[in-house]
């Protein structure tokens, strides 16, 4: 089992990490300490008034029990086989798939 980890709103602390920052986001909101994340896509997101990079990560180890840490905004984790995932998809997360499945870290 592997877990992939969308970072597009990762505010990192003063002299904190990429990594250390997505360790820390997916501990807060899953429960979930991953091990060793590695960069696997590289996103570039524009809207009508907005421009974001999307960073992509993927652990095959974590520490943890999977648990929904923000009930307000998330109710559940649901662990899915990577070529069955249920859609509709939110589009930057389906591009860090792609990217993952295609071995590409850059998706524009």
């Amino acid at each position: 089992m592997i877990g992939l980890s969308r970072l597009s709103t990762l505010k990192p602390d003063l002299g904190e990490g990429l990594v250390s920052g997505a360790i820390r986001e997916t501990a807060e909101e899953t429960n979930l300490v991953p091990a060793n994340p590695g960069l696997v896509s590289v996103g570039n997101e524009t809207g009508h008034d907005a421009h974001f990079i999307t960073l992509g990560f993927v652990s095959k180890q974590f520490k943890g029990e999977l648990k929904a840490m923000e009930p307000d905004e998330i109710t559940e984790w649901v662990w899915f086989d990577l070529y069955s995932l249920p859609g509709p998809m939110f589009p930057p997360t389906m591009k860090m798939i792609n990217n993952y499945k295609s071995k590409r870290i850059l998706g524009e």
